[in-house]
């Protein structure tokens, strides 16, 4: 998580937006809420039934409520 963070605060500063692959949150959820608002998680699977896309979709339930 601190690197994650460190990550954001440099992308701030070059007035970026961070992305990060969605799979280093989706078996700790519990992170979600520490991580900035701002940052876009972005998929990692290949397969249109891949093992991750339930969890993408959990992700995504916890995020946008």
């Amino acid at each position: 998580m601190e690197f994650l963070l460190k990550i954001h605060r440099l992308c701030e500063k070059h007035g970026k937006r961070m992305n990060a692959w969605a799979d280093l949150v989706l078996n700790h959820s519990e992170l979600l809420g520490k991580l900035p608002r701002d940052m876009v998680l972005l998929n990692w699977e290949y397969e249109q039934g891949g093992k991750n896309i339930k969890g993408l979709e959990k992700l995504r339930n916890q995020v946008c409520r």
